[in-house]
């Protein structure tokens, strides 16, 4: 009723924010992703605002209700392949002008359900940054505030996709046989061969600093690598 009430001519876009739960719907993992305490508006002259606010949210494509012509009135084709045709559809020039989120979470997200959960490191390091840094409309810093442009630059995060089981000499050998830095090169190898449950349970302890640390230990606690910590704690957290 209340995503109904928000539809009119005068939006093109209407984003819904969502919490997110387990696999089976009966533990609640994060209780809102855009922790906002009011609805919020968006029109012409907010882009950027929109940009930082919303496009980490954007990437669950069930948050988003969006007016059919303005849909129909963008260049669809060229996001083909890239998992995530909606969030291009969205921030390609020129940005949207009439946009309304609500921030009470009428979604529930059901985590690690995704279809492509065992691409999630080709997807995450490569897909999403190189559509983020695609749009011509916001700033290196505002895209940077999204995500890095080579985020698999970062030893901590190829350190967690290990952790997760979703990085390895195969994903190694794929794309980064050919780094020119050595020294950046050598680490990425000894992480893609490091024991996984060892990376699993050295990223729980880490993830426990971190706010969201249910989300994060049960992310690790999914993983085919999964240490006894991580699946201990996940068990612990339904109770």
């Amino acid at each position: 009723k209340k995503v109904l009430s928000t539809l009119n001519d005068e939006v093109d876009l209407v984003i819904v924010d969502a919490e997110v739960r387990n696999a089976d719907m009966s533990m609640i993992l994060e209780k809102s992703r855009l922790n906002f305490d009011r609805d919020r508006e968006y029109r012409k002259g907010d882009e950027d605002k929109f940009f930082v606010d919303v496009a980490n949210h954007l990437s669950f494509i069930g948050c988003v209700i969006i007016q059919r012509d303005f849909w129909l009135s963008r260049e669809r084709t060229s996001y083909f392949g890239t998992v995530f045709i909606h969030v291009g559809v969205i921030f390609q020039h020129p940005p949207p002008e009439k946009i309304h989120v609500i921030s009470e979470p009428l979604v529930m997200i059901r985590y690690g359900n995704a279809m492509w959960t065992s691409r999630a490191f080709d997807i995450w390091m490569f897909k999403w940054p190189k559509l983020i840094w695609s749009f011509s409309d916001y700033s290196d810093n505002d895209k940077k505030s999204i995500c890095l442009r080579e985020p698999w630059r970062k030893i901590k995060a190829v350190f967690h996709y290990r952790a997760k089981g979703a990085y390895s000499i195969k994903e190694f050998k794929k794309y980064f046989l050919r780094e020119k830095n050595l020294l950046l090169k050598f680490i990425l190898f000894i992480i893609a061969v490091i024991p996984a449950k060892l990376t699993n349970f050295l990223s729980v302890i880490y993830v426990f600093k971190n706010k969201s640390f249910r989300l994060s230990i049960y992310e690790l606690s999914l993983s085919q690598n999964a240490s006894i910590l991580s699946l201990y704690l996940s068990r612990r957290f339904r109770k």
